[in-house]
């Protein structure tokens, strides 16, 4: 493709034979010095015509409508040479004339020989087979597999399209169509889960570069990072209020146990509801989980602290548990959740509690503040990274700024008095 030197946009007034006094209105397009001019189909008093400013001279709404209309034709002009561009046609005066009347473009865009739909499909069978994901990870790939289709029915108008078309630019309208046209009407998707659905996109395109597909990855050069949440956490005096509770109906009840059992072992909800006996052993004289965390393989001893085990054992004698070889009778996340929110109305706590405020809990109040290092605190939550823990689990709150300084100032001065 040869590379464009210059580029102008020229609004012109060609007289008439028959009446000087009124010219035709013309747009031309020059590239690389080569030009092509084409008529607007537009009478203008050429004594009202400024050349300089290319632009009727005047007041009223017949002056205004005609002066909307050349920059509305200067904007298309250069939306089709953007067009093209962004498709990596060939760029002539002539291309862009012809994008802006919609008329058919002899070239045609390069191809890679591998579709979209090919790559997701390829994708599907490659990565998600097995164990490579895990069944949540993968009931999200199929969301977002979702969000690709209806873009390509509602942006390219097909219901596939070869690699090589989505660049940059389809990058962006994809985004822009994943946070305007939700699957779901009333639950838009924004934020984090918007870059969570790109992210995926990106990871499939990053194998079609490995796969040798494609030779450049758009997603390159899209750098979008999801932004750091701010969670609200559970404190002290919340947890004990919820652990003195006691409630009369059994659902809630269980709920309230489950939590408060989590607060102290720090697990996750998949985790939670698939403890088995064999996961329990004494070491030491003091009884230990050890469970193979469900997102890795990672294996963690967990202490088991005495009122966990009270827990424990109120309902893994149940007729539910025994049946199910559980710790706990089942119950879904949903049903937890809904429970947890009705506990969190009545004690007038201003929360979301679920397990993972559960986990936060386990790991800065019960840990962290208590001085268990964090190394020791990522084993604890069977993290294989910890920048994973320090990322999620330590953010420093004024509670801690305060319990760190207390003494700070004391400290300083006593080596102040030392010195002198």
């Amino acid at each position: 493709m040869k590379k464009i030197k210059t580029f102008s946009i020229d609004f012109i007034l060609r007289k008439t034979k028959s009446d000087f006094s009124i010219g035709y209105l013309s747009a031309k397009i020059t590239v690389n010095g080569r030009s092509i001019e084409f008529s607007l189909n537009e009478k203008i008093q050429i004594s009202s015509w400024s050349s300089s400013h290319e632009k009727v001279i005047g007041k009223g709404i017949e002056v205004d409508s005609i002066n909307n209309y050349i920059g509305d034709v200067r904007f298309r002009i250069l939306e089709s040479k953007r067009a093209l561009e962004s498709g990596r046609f060939e760029i002539t005066c002539e291309s862009i004339k012809d994008h802006y009347n919609n008329c058919h473009i002899s070239q045609k865009p390069p191809e890679s020989g591998h579709t979209l739909v090919e790559l997701i499909d390829k994708h599907k069978k490659l990565e998600c087979r097995g164990d490579n994901l895990k069944p949540g990870t993968t009931k999200n790939y199929d969301t977002t597999e979702k969000y690709l289709k209806n873009f390509l029915k509602d942006y390219f108008k097909k219901d596939d399209v070869d690699l090589l078309h989505l660049d940059y630019e389809a990058l962006l309208e994809l985004e822009n169509h994943i946070r305007t046209k939700p699957l779901k009407k009333h639950d838009p998707c924004l934020g984090n889960g918007l870059y969570k659905h790109m992210e995926r996109v990106g990871k499939m395109f990053g194998m079609a570069k490995k796969m040798k597909w494609i030779k450049d990855n758009p997603f390159d050069q899209y750098t979008k990072k999801p932004k750091k949440v701010s969670r609200e956490n559970l404190k002290i005096h919340d947890f004990i209020k919820i652990e003195r509770a006691s409630f009369n109906d059994e659902r809630l009840q269980f709920a309230k146990d489950l939590f408060v059992y989590d607060c102290y072992m720090g697990v996750s909800y998949i985790d939670l509801v698939g403890l088995e006996p064999k996961h329990f052993e004494g070491i030491n004289g003091r009884l230990f989980c050890t469970v193979y965390r469900n997102k890795n393989t990672e294996l963690c001893g967990i202490p088991v602290p005495d009122a966990a085990k009270e827990i424990m054992d109120q309902y893994a004698s149940s007729s539910k548990a025994i049946s199910s070889g559980k710790i706990f009778p089942y119950i879904s996340n949903q049903e937890l959740n809904r429970s947890l929110k009705i506990i969190a109305e009545i004690l007038n706590i201003p929360l979301e509690l679920d397990t993972r405020m559960a986990r936060r809990f386990f790991a800065k109040e019960i840990n962290l503040k208590n001085g268990v290092p964090m190394e020791t605190v990522s084993k604890l939550l069977g993290h294989s990274k910890i920048s994973t823990t320090k990322n999620n689990y330590a953010d420093v709150d004024e509670e801690k700024i305060l319990e760190d300084t207390a003494d700070v100032q004391n400290k300083f001065s006593r080596k102040k008095s030392a010195l002198r």
